[in-house]
């Protein structure tokens, strides 16, 4: 019986473990590429539509490293859907070309407007269409 602790624990701390590895499982839609040189995608595994809003990450790669060296951005949106829409970054990673994270950021973003047809405004749409 002076096990039973020690399984408890080992038992929290593995589902602890797998939870994480399930919210970065990501199913990526490609959603476009800009004439700077970005495509962009959604991730249709994590979208949440919550009353008037809807949460996604987002992932934008760019086809050249920047100057700073990333290569690609993963950005956690909170987008209202009214009109106008609007866009609120949560959370952000940057990773270089090799996949090593470079920058992580928790510290929410401005809300800014929505552009109609804009690739922010199409992120949205795929989004909603994959949210649960």
């Amino acid at each position: 019986m002076k096990f039973k602790p020690l399984v408890v624990c080992l038992l929290v701390v593995a589902s602890l473990f797998v939870g994480i590895a399930s919210a970065f499982a990501a199913n990526w839609i490609y959603v476009g590429h800009t004439k700077n040189g970005y495509s962009w995608y959604v991730d249709g595994n994590t979208s949440k539509r919550i009353g008037n809003t809807v949460v996604f990450w987002q992932l934008i790669v760019w086809d050249t490293p920047s100057k700073s060296g990333v290569k690609k951005g993963m950005i956690k949106i909170k987008a209202t859907l009214s009109n106008p829409r609007t866009r609120q970054t949560l959370e952000t990673y940057a990773y270089d070309s090799n996949n090593k994270e470079i920058t992580h950021n928790l510290h929410p973003g401005e809300i800014n407007r929505v552009s109609p047809g804009s690739i922010n405004d199409n992120c949205i749409d795929i989004a909603l269409k994959y949210a649960k």
